[in-house]
């Protein structure tokens, strides 16, 4: 049973809990009014290729994000470098920046009339040009900076958990760093 004060909190909560579903509401009530006519002509037109894209995109993004990802983690966690602690600050930053945001400074800096490509125009002349910032090879590097930071906090916790011991025994062992990471760092995290 509740005490008096909790209770208190119960109107407050309920209202919350209304507005936020009043819109997930509408949306399922929507589902009542398909058009079949709609869908068949999406399924012939659009579908293939739409979800084409969506499979490019996830295959895109998710082999981008663990590279990056995984790759970031054992440096950090295991290698001893100058800038190793300011570098695993700095890596958390995406956190802080919202994916529109991102997308809309990586279009502006990239796209053809942004800075970056009209000072590779003035340094090396005009024939020198950057893949289309708007496409979907820019859309993957947008998407992967923007949720790198979710692969490379869960390895770099898998990494710190088990410790540089392993590594070095397969150094000791006659690993190169290379089979070391491949064959002890990787399946143990």
């Amino acid at each position: 049973m509740a005490h008096p004060v909790q209770r208190r909190w119960y109107p407050l909560v309920f209202a919350i809990a209304a507005l936020v579903l009043l819109p997930l509401s509408v949306l399922l009530l929507s589902w009542e009014t398909i058009d079949t006519q709609i869908w068949s002509h999406l399924l012939e037109t659009q579908m293939a290729r739409l979800l084409s894209n969506t499979l490019i995109l996830l295959l895109g993004v998710g082999v981008g994000v663990t590279l990056l990802g995984v790759s970031l983690a054992w440096l950090t966690s295991l290698c001893e470098f100058p800038g190793r602690r300011w570098l695993d600050w700095a890596l958390m930053l995406p956190f802080a920046i919202p994916a529109y945001v991102l997308a809309f400074v990586f279009v502006g800096l990239l796209d053809f009339s942004g800075p970056v490509q009209t000072l590779m125009r003035e340094w090396f002349g005009s024939g020198l040009r950057l893949p289309r910032v708007r496409s979907t090879g820019g859309v993957i590097i947008v998407l992967v900076l923007v949720f790198y930071p979710y692969v490379y906090l869960l390895a770099r916790t898998a990494f710190l958990a088990q410790g540089k011991g392993l590594m070095e025994a397969a150094r000791v062992l006659g690993s190169t760093p290379w089979q070391a990471f491949w064959r002890v760092a990787l399946p143990m995290a």
